[in-house]
């Protein structure tokens, strides 16, 4: 996604995804997950689900607008790198 960007935003993103912690699925994620799903298609529910089940999560990384939107009614930050703050809104 960041590709379109230019060099320092997919630099940016590998980055981060260098730094990124990765989590199993739990039964509590995916129900939430399921709830989203009402909103936001397949796999970004199942990313908002993890985010909200997960008290050391705090943030979202995405360049999805509508994830971007329903992560921060959730109180959670929202991480992309390469777009200014409040993209999304």
């Amino acid at each position: 996604m960041a590709d379109p960007l230019g060099p320092v935003a997919r630099e940016k993103a590998r980055a981060l995804a260098r730094s990124v912690t990765v989590i199993r699925f739990s039964d509590q994620s995916l129900r939430s997950a399921t709830v989203a799903a009402s909103v936001l298609p397949p796999f970004a529910a199942i990313h908002l689900g993890i985010a909200l089940t997960r008290v050391e999560i705090g943030a979202i990384a995405t360049y999805d607008k509508l994830l971007a939107q329903v992560a921060a009614l959730h109180q959670l930050a929202v991480v992309a790198p390469g777009r200014p703050s409040n993209w999304w809104l």
